[in-house]
């Protein structure tokens, strides 16, 4: 008997079922609405491209694509815990390596085309912490035209507000919008050029939470709308001073300067004596961001450091721990110390600009034939590092074309 290719269809009785438990939990739980505004017939084969907010997109993306049978593209890391790897090989999902070329994953996506299937992809790389969507990797557009489809494009807002990245313990009540539309007709796909369907697609996908969130002043229900916070915030903007927030139910305070932020029922911070000057969890994040990278460039003896456990990531998937101790991140480099201050491990910054970080306590880095998870026993370190790598590089990318 001939062996099946995979990726397979997923199985129609299996797909039917989980978009009816879907759609039930998008109208109750999520309070979903879908826009259509597709006016002709959509005919396989054809791409659709997701924008990216929360780890709900997926189920949100299934419900507005009812009643196609979607291969996904999905990170690489949910196919190294067992339960999850089977569920996703059986709904014929395709396994991605984030933030670098995978032509495995591009064979397999080829192949969904071919037998005139539907592929959705998200191409940030994975769900945003902040509530920006990120700029989309060169490389989309490279895809785009080799596969030679027709391109919808499904844009998700509301969900990052329902279940933020930096709270993933419960969803919040609010109010999702998907809307659906034709991006590129494979005509379009066929005239246009890569940096003009790169820019379209990048204008259609990019959000900022807060921005629809001032326009529509949707009332998120939680009792505690600044919880998690500090998984996103590592930087008091009072006092610039790392680590030192801690948050309580629906206020954030810095231990160093003393500084208070309240967190509003519509996902906004207000300062304690400034109550009518509100500032977004993205602005914040991008002020912070703007610190770190002025700080790197004008501190060359810059470092950040704290504990942490350094594993190796087996060809099973599975992490085989190599040090505890301290990680620093230094200029242009991440240095992992055992106990004794030896250097263990030294990994340069330079082609890492972004990494998997899928949590509050860890990310992920790939040097050479190895990949490592760093995971560290404080929430929110994980994402300072990752930007730290991220603006160091962005400083990098600055040099090289000088």
């Amino acid at each position: 008997m001939k062996k099946a290719v995979y990726p397979h269809t997923p199985p129609r009785v299996l797909h039917n079922i989980a978009a009816s438990i879907i759609g039930l939990l998008a109208k109750v739980l999520w309070n979903t609405k879908v826009i259509n505004s597709v006016q002709e017939t959509m005919a396989p084969p054809f791409l659709v491209l997701v924008n990216h907010q929360s780890n709900i997109d997926g189920f949100l993306a299934l419900h507005a694509m009812v009643p196609y049978h979607i291969n996904f593209v999905i990170g690489k890391y949910h196919f190294r815990r067992k339960a999850e790897r089977w569920i996703f090989r059986l709904i014929g999902a395709i396994p991605k390596e984030q933030f670098i070329p995978d032509v495995s994953a591009i064979i397999e996506m080829r192949r969904v085309i071919a037998r005139n299937g539907i592929l959705a992809i998200f191409p940030a790389g994975q769900s945003c912490i902040s509530g920006e969507s990120t700029p989309l990797p060169s490389g989309l557009s490279k895809l785009i035209k080799y596969l030679d489809v027709p391109v919808y494009s499904l844009h998700i807002s509301g969900s990052h507000l329902t279940y933020p990245k930096w709270d993933m313990s419960h969803f919040r009540r609010g109010e999702i919008t998907i809307t659906k539309k034709l991006l590129f007709s494979r005509d379009s796909v066929r005239k246009l050029g890569k940096n003009e369907l790169l820019s379209i697609a990048q204008d259609d996908l990019y959000f900022d939470e807060y921005v629809y969130q001032k326009e529509k002043k949707l009332q998120i229900i939680t009792k505690t709308p600044a919880k998690g916070l500090t998984s996103l915030f590592f930087l008091c903007l009072e006092c610039n001073s790392l680590f030192t927030l801690q948050e309580a139910k629906s206020y954030i305070i810095c231990k160093k300067c003393g500084s208070v932020f309240y967190c509003d029922q519509f996902g906004f911070m207000h300062k304690a004596n400034l109550a009518n000057t509100p500032i977004s969890p993205s602005d914040w994040n991008r002020q912070q961001q703007n610190a770190l990278y002025n700080t790197i460039l004008q501190n060359r003896d810059f470092e950040m450091r704290a504990e942490a456990t350094v594993s190796v990531l087996n060809q099973k998937g599975k992490s085989d721990p190599l040090v505890s101790g301290v990680l620093k991140f230094v200029l242009y480099s991440l240095i992992m110390l055992d106990a004794n201050s030896t250097v263990v491990l030294e990994i340069p910054i330079a082609g890492h600009s972004l990494l998997p970080h899928e949590n509050p306590y860890t990310f992920e880095i790939a040097e050479r034939s190895s990949t490592y998870q760093i995971r560290f026993t404080q929430r929110g370190i994980a994402y300072a590092f990752v930007s730290a790598v991220y603006q160091a590089s962005r400083q990098l990318e600055n040099q090289a074309t000088c």
